[in-house]
């Protein structure tokens, strides 16, 4: 099955010229008309024949073998509507029992409609975001360290002024520099 191509989200004012607001009873109507629904669906194929296309006892007709069907998740009662619609892929078993097998999520909040990231997508984005963060940190400590064949790696000693101790941190009573916490590194090697 190949991949869809989806629009980061949707909405569709006109809907609600007809709906005073969307309820259980007809986000899936509203969902039917986005980008989001598969026109090869086993909805789509009921809307073509002219009988209901959410009544579950048909969808469970084994001519529906192999199809995508959506699923509606949500709460009854709620001031701001939020839906979550499921994608399943619908195969028979010897049994002639339908087995589902997720493809998709979508999530109608308010009247915007969005697919909701797979968990990959989340992991590769967060580790990215991590891997991004540590380069630039390690790069700005690369500044702060010197390598020499003798010495290795050591921490270069920065001069700092009172300023960065807020008044109250290691002020010498002869009034000489002070160094930064690296210089207590300075003995390090990495």
């Amino acid at each position: 099955m190949a991949a869809r191509e989806f629009p980061a989200e949707w909405f569709d004012h006109a809907f609600f010229r007809e709906h005073a607001a969307l309820s259980r009873g007809n986000v899936l109507d509203y969902f039917a008309k986005s980008p989001f629904f598969d026109t090869t669906c086993a909805h789509a194929k009921l809307m073509l024949k002219g009988t209901d296309p959410w009544d579950r006892r048909k969808l469970l007709d084994p001519r529906f073998n192999g199809s995508i069907q959506y699923r509606l998740r949500g709460a009854n009662n709620q001031r701001v509507p939020f839906f979550i619609i499921e994608e399943v892929f619908v195969k028979f078993n010897e049994a002639n029992q339908p087995v589902a097998s997720l493809t998709g999520v979508f999530v109608v909040q308010g009247i915007v409609i969005f697919p909701a990231p797979d968990v990959r997508n989340v992991l590769k984005n967060r580790l990215d975001n991590a891997k991004d963060l540590m380069e630039t940190n390690f790069n700005a400590l690369e500044s702060f360290t010197s390598y020499s064949q003798s010495q290795g790696t050591v921490w270069l000693p920065t001069a700092v002024d009172d300023t960065d101790f807020a008044g109250g941190g290691l002020a010498s009573a002869s009034g000489a520099a002070q160094f930064s916490w690296k210089n207590d590194l300075a003995s390090l090697t990495l």
